[in-house]
Order: C-alpha cells, then structure tokens, then sequence
C-alpha cells in the first residue's frame, strides 16, 4: 500500500496537479492509517528531528546526544516550538 501511495504522489507530482499539497495529504492519509500508530509515530519523531536538527533521533554516543535526547523530550511532550529551537548539528 506504501508504494502505491509513493507512486500516486510521484504521478501527482509529475502531472503538477498536486492541488496545493492537499492531494498528498489525502493519498498518504489513506495509506498510513492502515499502520500501527506506534510505527508512524517513530517514522514522524524520526523525521521531525532530522529535520530540524540534522540527525538522527536515535542516541549514539556522541556530543550530539545532548540535543537528540531534548528533541525527543519535547517532541512527545507536545513543545513542538521548543523541539524546533534546538540548535541544529553541524555534522
């Protein structure tokens, strides 16, 4: 099912018909809510956290631990303004 959502918003994409962007949220609403919650709530922290501090949510280790372990703390605490004021990693 997650690859024919891929391949519908690639067809969405390439035809420039994506009204908006609401034709994604539609064709991948579809398509996500057939997964376990818990699994797209990982791939969203996940995602959310690459993007805004440039790593990975997973701790590793390193100096950048730190800013990982308060990302993940506020994402699911709900401070989604303060998960995105963490300074991002210069890697």
């Amino acid at each position: 099912m997650l690859t024919m959502a891929a391949l519908r918003c690639l067809q969405v994409t390439i035809s420039n018909s994506s009204g908006g962007g609401e034709a994604y949220n539609v064709i991948l609403m579809r398509a996500l809510t057939e997964l376990p919650v818990n699994l797209v709530e990982a791939h969203v922290l996940e995602w959310r956290c690459y993007d805004a501090i440039g790593t990975t949510a997973f701790l590793q280790g390193d100096l950048y631990d730190r800013r990982r372990r308060a990302f993940k703390i506020a994402w699911e605490r709900g401070l989604f303004l303060a998960a995105y004021a963490i300074m991002p990693t210069r890697i």
